[in-house]
């Protein structure tokens, strides 16, 4: 993106037009891109994954779900004695 913004913003640097219109596809499919990625991780974040946007809120997480996500993260914690270590689905700070 950088690269094609770069070329884009000093026109006199390539020699003729064809290599501006590559650069401005190039520079508009990369855009695309990054719209897209931008989108999907704000609804993974929202709305596509349960449990992820209260998390955010609150800063704690569900036992069950801090498991199915961060395994190796609850071990640590519970080996710490952070966590608890039933099966309590209770909430948990995500420190």
């Amino acid at each position: 993106m950088s690269v094609s913004g770069w070329f884009l913003l000093f026109p006199y640097i390539p020699a003729d037009v064809t290599t501006m219109q590559v650069w401005t596809v190039v520079h508009a499919v990369i855009a695309m891109l990054f719209i897209a990625g931008i989108l999907a991780h704000i609804y993974i974040g929202t709305v596509g994954m349960e449990g992820a946007f209260e998390a955010m809120g609150t800063g704690e997480v569900d036992l069950n779900w801090a498991r199915e996500h961060h395994s190796l993260w609850v071990e640590e914690e519970q080996a710490k004695g952070h966590a608890p270590s039933g099966n309590t689905p209770r909430a948990m700070p995500a420190e």
